[in-house]
Order: structure tokens, then sequence, then C-alpha cells
């Protein structure tokens, strides 16, 4: 999962800057005492879904105002048929979770940046965005919890949170590992740029800290997926020359140790040789994701080459690519990039069946969801639209439930700065791929969400 703004001028202006410092890599893990348990209560229903999702914040939970009771993670229900969304509530309501030992005015809730959960449903993890003085050192998170009836959280046994203290800036991007046993963090703002794995017991829930991998190569290195199957890991990778690649690894199924592989990085754009900011990033890659089935890629890149060498705007490239189920090697599909509709692309989910991608675009004219059919043998999709659903404040983000049938989008303020305008959920036709409004929830989020269905 990626940390990207939807605001246009912060990825021209701020690209590198905009990073956030969260969880060290490598570091010695700090002490923290560990909080009385609680009686658990009953376990959710099997079938039962969830919306988490990070409830605004109003200051730097260091140095700005103090953190106002909304900072915090959410919870609502989520109907797998009708769509409908339940009210929000406070998904942690024990208040002694809520700050670090040794740190007690830091909120642990404030600007959660990643949320996972385990396939079987019993374990959410999720990093909060933290800033420490520089006294203190450079240090962040990833929480365990257990999940509770009514999508209620809890901390699982052992060190909490659990703390690493950073030696190489800040997380670029975070991905889970496509059957949940490892999440990988990547962290960029110094040599060398670095890929920290994170162990997870699917019994207690309970983190374990595993090698770093360094790469000394890239400007800048991006986590961003999995495949289903959990055999590699996809980065995205921005070289000092301003070349675009995907870095691929492969996953090793008992200890998630990374290799890279052969060929990687494979190319996506060629840096120019008239950009003048070494530090900058000439393609700012935004999302890539992935089929169920894990033969084919999508991504979408913000080019500014012809910003910097004053000949237009900056583009936005939709990618296609098909993927190599024995090595994880990816090929660009033929005829690609292109830019359908002259979109202005900020999120993209694919439909579990593989037929559709959707896509959430901006425009001087238009906001909405563009929905596009994909060709099964090939990955290619169809530049003409099966749909457009206008939403005037769509979308910081695109959630699909598992099984296709609920389709969420998070929508902006026109200015498209942090705070949102709340949640539009839409039924799913998984033939057509055609969407059907079903509710609404209104909600400053943060643009960091996800759904957990219960097997």
């Amino acid at each position: 999962m990626p940390r990207y703004s939807a605001n246009l001028a912060l990825l021209g202006l701020a690209i590198i800057s905009c990073l956030v410092p969260l969880a060290g890599c490598g570091g010695a893990q700090a002490t923290q005492p560990t909080p009385t348990p609680t009686p658990v209560p009953t376990a959710p229903a099997s079938g039962s879904q969830f919306l988490y999702v990070n409830y605004g914040r109003d200051g730097d939970p260091f140095t700005g105002p103090p953190i106002g009771p909304e900072d915090s993670l959410q919870v609502a229900s989520l109907d797998p048929v009708s769509g409908a969304l339940g009210s929000l509530t406070s998904a942690i309501t024990d208040p002694s979770l809520t700050v670090i030992g040794p740190f007690p005015s830091l909120n642990l809730e404030a600007s959660v940046t990643s949320i996972f959960s385990l396939p079987s449903g019993k374990y959410l993890y999720f990093e909060p965005g933290l800033y420490f003085p520089p006294d203190q050192g450079n240090f962040g998170s990833l929480l365990g919890f257990s999940i509770l009836d009514g999508g209620q959280l809890y901390h699982v046994n052992g060190d909490y949170p659990f703390l690493t203290q950073s030696l190489s800036g800040g997380v670029t991007g975070t991905a889970m590992e496509g059957l949940g046993r490892f999440i990988y963090a990547s962290y960029s703002g110094v040599q060398p740029n670095q890929i920290t794995l994170f162990q997870l017991n699917a019994s207690t829930g309970e983190i374990t800290q595993g090698p770093t991998l360094s790469d000394t190569s890239a400007l800048q290195l991006t986590v961003e997926t999995s495949d289903p199957a959990g055999k590699f890991l996809y980065a995205w990778n921005n070289s000092p020359n301003q070349n675009l690649g995907v870095s691929v690894y492969q996953i090793d199924a008992t200890t998630g140790a990374l290799t890279e592989i052969s060929g990687s990085p494979f190319p996506v754009a060629a840096g120019s040789s008239n950009w003048g900011w070494s530090n900058d990033l000439e393609y700012f890659p935004m999302q890539f994701v992935m089929s169920s089935s894990g033969d084919f890629a999508y991504a979408n890149v913000l080019d500014f080459t012809n910003v910097i060498n004053g000949v237009g705007g900056a583009v936005w490239d939709l990618y296609a690519f098909s993927v190599d189920p024995t090595t994880g090697a990816l090929t660009t599909v033929a005829g690609y990039p292109i830019s359908p509709n002259n979109l202005i692309p900020q999120a993209m989910v694919v439909h579990p069946n593989g037929k559709f991608l959707y896509l959430s675009q901006t425009s001087p004219t238009s906001n909405g969801i563009l929905i596009f059919a994909i060709d099964p043998a090939t990955g290619a999709i169809n530049p003409t639209p099966v749909s457009f659903v206008a939403d005037t404040y769509c979308c910081v983000t695109l959630l699909m439930n598992p099984s296709g049938s609920v389709l969420l989008d998070e929508g902006a303020d026109v200015d498209y700065e942090f705070y949102t305008f709340g949640w539009h959920s839409f039924t799913v036709d998984g033939s057509t791929g055609l969407l059907t409004t079903a509710d609404t929830l209104n909600v400053d989020g943060g643009g960091t969400a996800a759904i957990v269905a219960i097997p």
C-alpha cells in the first residue's frame, strides 16, 4: 500500500519530502510495557464484513495542536449483499492501548498509513503515523490486534506495540504477502534503500522482525504488492538516472526472506537526459495492482518530463503487464502505456473475477469511476469504458470486498486535500461490471482504509 496524496500540487512539489517517517528497519527493538490482557469477548460471526478507516486528524501528534477525539481508527459494518454501511465506532476502546509507554503524548491511532488483515479474519495490523523528537530517535511501529465481535480490536500478546528504530529515513510503501504470512515495508531517504520483513504468527497474531534487504542502486524503492499466491513481492524502483522500473523479489515460503529475480528491475519508463533534479523523481509511480489470478498487473504513473522541459503538463499513463507465474517476471502488454479519456487517475482496483478494472478519475469537467473491460487472454483493457459513474467528490481511495459484490469509494474535497467527504458504497454486477449506488457514510477520513471479511 503506497503513501500518496491526491493533491497534484503536492505530488509535483514534494515528491520526496512528502514521505512519512514511520516504522524503522533493521534497528534494535525498543522495550515496551505489556498491557494487562483483558477477557476475550466473542469473535465476529462468520460472514461478517467491516470497513476500518482512519478517522481524520487535526494536528501533528508531537508539535501540532492537540489531537481531537476524532483522530482514531474507526470501524463500521459492511453488508456484502446490499452494500449498506453501519455507523462508525471506535475500533479500540481500551484507552491504555492508545499511547506508547515512554511517549504518552503520542496517539497510536493518529494518521494510520497501512491496514492489513490475515485471510483467517483473526488478526488486523496497522501502522500509525508517528513523529518523534530528534533526541529520541526516529521510531515507528506495527501493531497487531485480534478482531472481535462488531469489529472491535484488542492487542495480541507479546510486545505492544512492535517498535523498531529507523536507520534509513521514512517508509515509502508496505505490503502484505499474498497468503498473510509476512508484511514488508520499504524505506528511503538515505542510502541504502531497505525492505524490512515482519513475520506474522497465524495462531497468536504476534509479530517478529525478520532480515532486512538493502538496495544501494535505487534512488527510491517503494514496496507495492505481492502476488496472490505469496511467491513474489513487487516494488517500484526509481533509479538515479530517472529510469522507472519494477523490482521483483522471490519470497522464501518459510522465512519470508527476499531474493531479487533475474532481469529485475523490469523497465517501465526511461529517464530524460534533460532532467535537472537528481534528487527528485521524473516519474512518480502511483499504484501497482494485480489480478486475483496473478496473471496480470496494472499501474498508473505520473510523468513530469513535459513539465520540466516546458512543453506541457504532467501526463498520467496507465500500464498493463503480463506476469510469468513461475518466475514472477513482468512483460509490458503490447500497446501500453495508454491514457484513456485523458484521465487523471486517483485509485484503481481489479474485480476478483479478473474481468473489470475500476479506475477513479478527476478532470476539469467530471469526477467519477470508470469501468474498463479486461481481455482475459492478454490482460489488455478496452480503452472505451463499459460505464462511467459520476461522483463530484471522487475518489481518494477505491476498495472492493473479497467477493467483488461491493465497491467503496472515498471522496476528496474539490482541491483534493487530505481531508475527505466520506464514503460511497456501490453494489457490483460481476457479469457486467456495472455499479449501483447503495449507501453513504459521512466521515472526515484520512485516505487509509481496509475491508476485512470474516470467513
